[in-house]
């Protein structure tokens, strides 16, 4: 497996070229969008689930708020599916932003109560399994240093 992430100091990035939305599963808690290619035995793949408000800008200067827990704002997600991807970014600071076909972009801010979102990478993304909590710190687990100072 070969990894597909830039890493600089404040921030994760994924190239995700080849991949599109695949699969969308909305319940009253969570949004749950399947980023692969779509192919049956490609095993690269991220599930991304989004548990609170996020943006959804759809690259001609309209952007909308949609919210698991309210019906009505659900409509601009349905929009997603089979947009081709383009990039991941987590930032340090547990904002998430979902870049696509056409400058569409998904963005999650971190919440100060509950988790905001969580992504399960497979294949080539193993590296990109984050939980974007209220604690302190970035969403992906930073290696830990054992030699002293």
């Amino acid at each position: 497996m070969r990894s597909r992430v830039t890493t600089h100091p404040d921030s994760r990035t994924w190239d995700l070229a080849g991949l599109s939305v695949t699969r969308i599963v909305i319940d009253p808690a969570q949004i749950s969008l399947l980023l692969s290619s779509g192919f049956v035995g490609d095993a690269d793949a991220i599930d991304l689930i989004i548990e609170n408000a996020f943006t959804i800008s759809d690259g001609n200067g309209m952007t909308h708020t949609a919210n698991p827990a309210a019906v009505g704002t659900l409509a601009p997600v349905l929009s997603l599916r089979l947009r081709p991807t383009h990039s991941l970014v987590a930032s340090r600071d547990g904002t998430l932003v979902l870049r696509l076909s056409e400058g569409a972009e998904l963005r999650v801010p971190k919440r100060e109560r509950y988790e905001s979102w969580q992504t399960f990478g497979h294949g080539d993304f193993t590296d990109a399994s984050m939980l974007c909590s209220p604690h302190e710190g970035p969403p992906w687990a930073e290696r830990v240093s054992l030699r002293p100072a």
